[in-house]
């Protein structure tokens, strides 16, 4: 009568792995992202009469960094300076927009990627 156990298997028998190294260094890039597409409703026109106010602020500084923010998406905003009751605001805008539907879904896409709100400008 047997215990159970099995015979012992020899183990395999191991390999010897070959590794070529080469002296001359790896020509190594991280991988950049894709540049983003550029679809319709990012592409402002030259007679787009509708723009975004992005952001109205006090603080140039402030202005700056949102205006950064939204051209890291693809976006080509301008800054627009002007003085209500003696105080100077420098709004963040995206002008050119085709119409109100292309400015919605700008401003909506905008809200998305960076939490920001909008107000709709039709142009005189």
């Amino acid at each position: 009568m047997t215990c159970g156990t099995r015979p012992a298997t020899p183990a395999p028998e191991s390999t010897p792995v070959e590794e070529t190294l080469s002296s001359a260094p790896a020509d190594v890039t991280p991988p950049q992202p894709a540049p983003r597409p550029r679809d319709a409703a990012r592409e402002p026109t030259a007679d787009g009469a509708f723009s975004l106010q992005l952001g109205s602020f006090r603080s140039l500084d402030n202005a700056r960094a949102l205006l950064a923010r939204i051209e890291t998406l693809g976006y080509e905003p301008v800054l627009e300076s002007v003085v209500l009751g003696g105080q100077t605001y420098h709004r963040v805008l995206l002008r050119g927009l085709a119409d109100r539907a292309a400015a919605s879904r700008t401003g909506e896409a905008l809200r998305a990627e960076l939490g920001i709100t909008y107000l709709i400008r039709q142009s005189d």
